[in-house]
């Protein structure tokens, strides 16, 4: 998929949302599985944002700004960066957040982008939630990483929210890759890997595999459109209480990510002080 089909992808999924627990989500994720994961990585990232030495801090895809908004509420005093490819979500993050600041990440000549002058050393944490999966392009991946490695003040942090498995899985809209490809590019990059987990809830990928494909199938129209087919199955009632379940039904939810399971892939890296 092309940056402008991708900007034509996130443009057209910022039209569609639903109501789910008093919230719009725009995801085609099923609905508990993107709650409850979006918990577990929410425990993991506010110890991070509230360090006194964090003071700027990078949203890169950032969507509709929901976990700016959160973070700046619950962390007063920070400085905001949200940065997304979709005119569209980014209109939105604007209105949930209009202290912060929202840059339209372009089209082209986006490791560019990156490298602009203020934005050189200007964050002392960037997080990244499923944005690196929708790059297609190998080239393109590792110069994105290290170009927003290079707006990370000295000793900020990176922290990337991944789909990750033990081997390399392509669609049309998305390659999910090993935990390791994301770790030898960012080491490339100059940085160290601080911490790493998976966080995966172990009924809920039997659920992903064997029963939502049956609902997304019931759905769809064609196959340009099945992100509408999987945000319809969110509607329905059974699939969201299977999904529920299905969690119910995996107690531990958090693993060591050693690159032998599917989940999604938790890692801080580092840039080195010197």
């Amino acid at each position: 998929m092309s940056v402008d089909t991708q900007t034509d992808y996130w443009n057209r999924r910022a039209k569609y949302q639903f109501r789910y627990k008093g919230e719009t989500f725009y995801t085609i994720t099923p609905i508990p599985l993107y709650f409850y994961r979006r918990k577990r990585l929410l425990d993991f990232l506010a110890p991070l944002v509230d360090q006194p030495q964090t003071k700027a801090v990078c949203d890169f895809g950032c969507g509709d700004g929901w976990y700016i908004q959160f973070f700046d509420r619950r962390f007063p005093g920070k400085k905001w960066t949200g940065i997304d490819i979709s005119q569209g979500m980014l209109d939105q993050a604007i209105v949930r957040s209009p202290n912060a600041r929202f840059m339209l990440f372009p089209s082209e000549n986006q490791e560019d982008y990156l490298r602009q002058p203020d934005l050189a050393g200007a964050f002392d944490l960037v997080y990244s939630i499923a944005v690196f999966a929708h790059i297609l392009n190998d080239a393109d991946f590792a110069g994105l990483f290290c170009g927003l490695a290079e707006t990370l003040s000295a000793g900020g942090k990176l922290v990337i929210f991944e789909q990750t498995g033990p081997r390399r899985v392509e669609g049309s809209s998305f390659c999910r890759r090993l935990s390791s490809d994301y770790k030898r590019i960012a080491e490339s990059c100059g940085l160290v890997i601080q911490s790493s987990a998976l966080i995966m809830f172990p009924a809920h990928v039997f659920f992903e595999r064997r029963i939502a494909p049956k609902f997304y199938a019931y759905y769809a129209d064609s196959r340009e459109n099945d992100f509408l087919a999987r945000m319809r199955a969110n509607h329905n009632r059974l699939f969201r209480w299977l999904s529920r379940m299905a969690i119910l039904f995996s107690p531990k939810s958090v693993w060591s990510d050693t690159g032998r399971l599917w989940g999604n892939s938790l890692i801080v890296f580092q840039k080195p002080e010197n």
